[in-house]
């Protein structure tokens, strides 16, 4: 009974002693905050300014789903080209045609060859017939002597049918008569071999030649067309077709911008290319994240939106140009812009340390968009421009520091090191 008295009394002890300890802790910890300052600036002299072009949040490209592009062969040249820039063509229409002239003379010569090789191969069949039906002589006499009458006949009969045919004497033996035959026949299977190669190189020659003449798979306008007589640049289409009703302005949304954009709100569309504007209509947002990579504005662990915006006035914008898209945003003129640096986030959202109450440091949780462009953050709510904020990491970044707005700038004081 002692003994177990006595271990609970020791336990009431070490509870005792764990309390002063965390106690003693925890005012270390207090002095030690409330013995740091943090310097802190006006929100108004970190506030960069909104500037309209720079909140996009993303970057896209024109895609037309009626463009086409056509590029010359580098083997090839263009004889007749039968559109120019603004005519509107239909799926078949002739667009241009390459010069054939080399290769209707390797068609004609090889139509040539094929007729030769064909009248060879029908005299190797006459001939193959006329073995076959000669009658070998035979190698005792009495049989010959018997035969001549019969055999005599027989070559006068096949002589008269194949009067084209070399004269054969009917004094070929069995075994001669069957070398003949398998000679003629090897004859034969090379001049069918050769008929059918020059028979596939008739059809690709002919298919080149019919492929010459170039023609829209799709109705559209023409955009461009080159100059036959001078020579493309590498990469460059000879001649492109588009829609003449718009074009399609596609692209993705990070997750930090999908939100401030709804179907049917208008972007002013700029052309990196040529300084191009226009305004396109948001058609689709989707709500599902996209394949990874498919941005390229670098932010690997941040999920995209394809989105599509159709662009009515399409003049000065190609398929596969790339543009920039901005939106104008209602009281931008006021609006607080700060650098990612003073914006930390908690699983509360994100916040600022600002200075409050009693002079000392306190989150201020406030609504954000991100610039992705200028790696900073539009402030919606949650601070003023009079506000006083930190720079909110370190020791010197913490809940109950005290402030002062006088500067004593150094790396390491601005770390709490």
């Amino acid at each position: 009974m002692f003994k177990k008295k006595l271990k609970k009394k020791h336990i009431v002890l070490l509870v005792i002693l764990s309390l002063l300890l965390l106690g003693f802790f925890y005012l270390i910890y207090k002095g030690h905050v409330n013995s740091t300052t943090a310097y802190v600036e006006k929100v108004s002299d970190l506030n960069t300014g909104f500037d309209e072009s720079s909140y996009n949040g993303f970057s896209a490209s024109i895609t037309d789903e009626n463009a086409s592009t056509f590029n010359l062969a580098e083997d090839k040249t263009v004889s007749e080209v039968y559109v120019k820039v603004g005519d509107k063509v239909s799926a078949g229409t002739k667009l241009f045609s390459y010069d054939t002239t080399d290769l209707k003379n390797e068609l004609n010569a090889q139509k040539a060859l094929l007729d030769s090789t064909t009248k060879q191969l029908t005299l190797k069949q006459e001939l193959l017939k006329y073995y076959e039906n000669l009658t070998p002589i035979s190698t005792e006499k009495e049989e010959v002597e018997e035969e001549d009458s019969a055999d005599s006949e027989s070559e006068m009969s096949n002589n008269e049918a194949t009067t084209d045919l070399p004269s054969v004497e009917n004094s070929l033996t069995q075994e001669e008569k069957s070398s003949a035959i398998k000679e003629t026949n090897e004859d034969i299977a090379s001049l069918t071999s050769s008929i059918n190669s020059t028979k596939v190189s008739i059809q690709s020659l002919q298919q080149k030649i019919d492929d010459s003449i170039v023609t829209s798979l799709v109705s559209g306008i023409v955009k461009t067309v080159g100059d036959p007589s001078k020579p493309q640049n590498t990469g460059t289409p000879f001649l492109t077709l588009g829609s003449d009703s718009g074009v399609i302005v596609q692209g993705y949304l990070d997750e930090y911008s999908k939100d401030d954009f709804k179907v049917g709100e208008k972007l002013t569309v700029n052309n990196y290319m040529n300084n191009a504007t226009s305004t396109a209509k948001i058609t689709m947002i989707s709500d599902y994240p996209a394949p990874q990579n498919v941005s390229d504005d670098g932010k690997k662990n941040v999920s995209h939106y394809e989105f599509k915006a159709f662009l009515k006035d399409s003049k000065g914008f190609h398929s596969g140009d790339s543009v920039n898209l901005s939106k104008k945003l209602k009281n931008s003129e006021s609006a607080i812009v700060l650098d990612h640096m003073y914006v930390r986030s908690d699983d509360k959202g994100h916040y600022c340390m600002k200075r409050g109450k009693k002079n000392r440091l306190e989150k201020a949780y406030v609504d954000t968009k991100y610039i992705s462009d200028t790696d900073s953050f539009l402030i919606t709510d949650g601070i003023k421009d009079s506000d006083y904020i930190a720079f909110p990491y370190g020791k010197k970044g913490q809940v109950g520091c005290k402030t002062t707005t006088k500067n004593s700038f150094s790396i390491n004081k601005l770390l709490g090191m």
